[in-house]
């Protein structure tokens, strides 16, 4: 494929991402009728920046290695959006619980795009333990909560990891500033669904929902700048 023709296939992928932003954004904020769930635009983004990842693993990538890894992250965060955009457990808090296990698995993926390494059972435990929530956990007992709890400071944990190796990856500063940028777009939305979560506990509160409807103006960039993370600009430019 031709070096424009990968342009403008880069821009259209870029392009269709913002207008599926656009519209989830008018209809959460601003009560724009549509006749599907803004959920569902919500998913539709992040499915656009897998296939944009494939495409770019493809026909551009950075490297080989960092693509195919790139590739894994994005697929648990598919995985993990399907059980907390559409709630397809109950009670919540297991599909939640599964949910934030599948993208604990997407930052171990990022943790090795970087470069680090990570432990055998690191990859067993957090399966292994989403499995458990959904085995034993009932409305009437507290293990959910419990693992729920559990999972997010484990999330929360690798998160943090990842965003600090991101400003000493040793990229090209292209890559590199957009490593950075996704993982901290990554910080802000987490920010905004813990204050969600605690306002949502708080007596004479008004409705926080505009708090997560703010955290998917921050989600779907910050997923759509970890995939242009991994074009190789520099093989562009000499062509």
């Amino acid at each position: 494929m031709r070096e424009n023709g990968k342009k403008i296939i880069f821009y259209s992928f870029s392009l269709l991402i913002a207008v599926c932003g656009f519209l989830f954004v008018s209809a959460d904020f601003f009560s724009l009728s549509l006749p599907f769930k803004s959920s569902l635009l919500k998913y539709s983004g992040v499915a656009l920046c897998f296939f944009f990842a494939i495409w770019i693993g493809f026909h551009n990538p950075r490297s080989v290695k960092d693509s195919i890894w790139l590739i894994a992250a994005l697929f648990f965060t598919l995985v993990a959006d399907v059980f907390l955009l559409f709630k397809i457990l109950k009670p919540n808090e297991v599909g939640h619980s599964i949910g934030v296990s599948f993208f604990c698995l997407a930052h171990l993926c990022h943790r090795k795009r970087i470069g680090k390494k990570i432990k055998k059972w690191w990859w067993l435990l957090i399966p292994y333990s989403a499995l458990w929530v959904a085995v034993f956990s009932y409305p009437d007992l507290p293990i959910g909560n419990i693992m729920l709890i559990s999972m997010t400071v484990l999330y929360g944990f690798l998160l943090f990891l990842n965003l600090m190796s991101s400003f000493h990856v040793d990229w090209q500063k292209y890559n590199q500033r957009y490593l950075t940028v996704g993982m901290v777009f990554l910080v802000i939305c987490d920010v905004c669904v813990i204050s969600y979560q605690v306002l949502l506990r708080l007596p004479n509160v008004l409705s926080p929902a505009w708090i997560i409807y703010l955290s998917w103006v921050f989600y779907l960039p910050s997923q759509y700048f970890l995939v242009v993370s991994s074009w190789n600009k520099e093989k562009i430019n000499k062509m």
